[in-house]
C-alpha cells in the first residue's frame, strides 16, 4: 500500500456501519465491501478504501475503531482507535516488524494496572503495512493483557510485549492463566529488546516459546 499522505487524517467506523460493510463483505466480497464503506465515507483512493476494509475486518472482535482517511466524529462513544501505515520489515517474514520502542511511559509497572496500550499486527495482502491499534486492558512490567474475543467467539485473554507492541502467539481462556504466564516470562532478557526481528534471534525467545507452549489454561492464538 502506499505511503499515507500527509493531509489524511482519521475517520471514526461505528459498530453499525462496521456491521454493514462486513454484511457486504460476506455476500460479495473485498470490493463490494470497499463500496459500502465509501457510502459511508468518502474516501478517492482505491488502496485506502481497501486497506480500510481489511482493517475493519481484521479487527472484527474490537470495539469501534479508527481507520486512516476522512476525518468523521462520533461524540460520546468510547473509541478504540486503529491506524494503517506503510512499514519497511527488512526481512522475508512479513509477520516480523521492525519495532523502535512503543508504550515507553507504560513499562516497568509493578503491579498490573489498567491502561490503554499500543499494539500491532499485519495488514492482509502481503504489503508490509501494518494495523496499529490502541487496546484497553492492562499493564505490569514489559506486558500488557485484555480481553477480547477470538475468530471462534470465545472470550480470551491477549498478551502483548510492549515495546514492540506485539501479541505473544497464546490466548488465554482466564486472566488468572495469562499473568500466570506472564510471571514466567517476565525473567527473560528478551523482553528487554525494541526491535521485534532481532528479539526473535536472542537465544531467550526459545525458551520463551517452550514456556508459552505448555502454559496451562492457554491455546494456540
Amino acid at each position: 500500500m502506499p505511503p499515507c499522505g500527509k493531509d489524511e487524517r482519521m475517520f471514526v467506523v461505528s459498530e453499525e456501519e462496521r456491521a454493514a460493510i462486513r454484511q457486504v463483505f460476506e455476500a460479495g466480497g473485498e470490493w463490494a465491501a470497499v463500496a459500502e464503506l465509501r457510502r459511508h465515507f468518502p474516501l478517492q483512493r482505491n488502496e485506502d478504501a481497501l486497506a480500510a476494509v481489511r482493517a475493519i475486518m481484521q479487527w472484527r472482535s474490537e470495539p469501534p475503531l479508527q481507520v486512516r482517511g476522512h476525518k468523521r466524529e462520533d461524540a460520546g462513544s468510547k473509541q478504540t482507535s486503529a491506524s494503517i501505515g506503510p512499514i519497511d520489515t527488512g526481512h522475508d517474514n512479513s509477520s516480523v516488524f521492525e519495532t523502535t520502542g512503543r508504550n515507553a511511559t507504560l513499562l516497568d509497572r509493578k503491579d498490573w494496572t489498567p491502561a490503554t496500550f499500543e499494539a500491532v499486527a499485519a495488514e492482509h495482502g502481503g504489503t508490509g503495512a501494518v494495523i496499529t491499534i490502541a487496546l484497553e486492558g492492562e499493564v505490569c512490567g514489559a506486558f500488557g493483557i485484555d480481553q477480547r474475543a477470538a475468530a471462534d467467539d470465545v472470550m480470551v485473554w491477549v498478551v502483548t510485549h510492549l515495546p514492540t507492541g506485539q501479541r505473544l502467539p497464546r490466548e488465554f481462556l482466564t486472566r488468572a492463566a495469562a499473568i500466570a504466564c506472564v510471571i514466567r516470562l517476565e525473567g527473560l532478557d528478551c523482553w528487554s529488546m525494541v526491535d521485534a526481528a532481532a528479539m526473535q534471534r536472542h537465544p531467550d525467545t526459545v525458551v520463551a516459546q517452550r514456556v508459552l507452549i505448555e502454559a496451562p489454561g492457554s491455546r494456540e492464538g
